[in-house]
């Protein structure tokens, strides 16, 4: 866990290692397939992959998310400790979203990504992935345990779906982003809508087993639930 801004871009020796033998493989097949080294923004990608990925070792570090945090706010939300640790979280997956975002562009010959839609789905999935641990909590807290029985059972099931809806549409978004690139497609607007959507489903067809094993030992009968497509979205 780091405890200053400096240890977020130390590596560890094998990732250091693995960085540097992909660079001079990478480097040694480019000279020998097209005589040429490896292009500037090819090699600058090789070198900061360590370091995006790395920086989510920031959300182990209660201390610099609410330094982050509480600078871009400026101190307002001094007052709400945990409000502040989860901005600062959600500003550091925002970074990652971008900057994996930003990559595929340059390296599928774009200049970055423009589109203000683009940045709000970034952002959307990013807050979502943070704040659904929150949700897990609520299905399993004291509240929900206060509940009657079969209210209780569909908080449970509720909140397992949202949190896992939120998990699901981050890992979709990243993995579409990576294979997009390499079928040589940059980020968009409609696919970065499209990925997360797809994780939310994914998460929400998940989520239906434990709807269905919770719910059903209760013995109310139960019926699939499909999830509607957004508007404007499509598979």
């Amino acid at each position: 866990m780091p405890g200053v801004w400096t240890d977020v871009f130390l590596l560890s020796a094998p990732v250091a290692a693995v960085a540097a033998t992909l660079y001079h493989a990478s480097n040694a097949c480019r000279l020998a397939l097209a005589r040429r080294h490896l292009s500037p923004i090819a090699g600058v990608m090789i070198v900061a992959t360590p370091y995006v990925v790395g920086s989510l070792v920031l959300l182990e570090s209660t201390d610099l998310l609410e330094r982050l945090a509480g600078g871009m706010t400026a101190g307002l939300l001094a007052g709400w400790p945990a409000v502040v640790e989860t901005f600062g979280a959600m500003l550091v997956v925002f970074g990652f979203n971008e900057a994996v975002a930003h990559g595929i562009a340059l390296a599928t010959g774009r200049r970055g990504v423009r589109a203000a839609q683009t940045h709000l789905w970034l952002a959307a999935t990013a807050a979502a992935v943070v704040v659904a641990p929150w949700i897990a909590d609520l299905g399993s807290g004291a509240l929900a345990a206060s509940l009657p029985s079969p209210v209780r059972w569909f908080a449970v099931v509720l909140t397992t779906v949202l949190s896992q809806a939120a998990l699901w549409a981050e890992v979709y978004l990243i993995t579409g982003l990576v294979l997009d690139g390499i079928r040589g497609q940059g980020p968009s607007a409609k696919s970065v809508g499209t990925h997360p959507v797809q994780g939310i489903r994914k998460g929400w067809s998940s989520a239906e087993s434990s709807w269905g094993s919770s719910m059903g030992s209760t013995g109310w009968p139960m019926r699939r639930v499909p999830l509607r497509r957004s508007p404007g979205i499509r598979s």
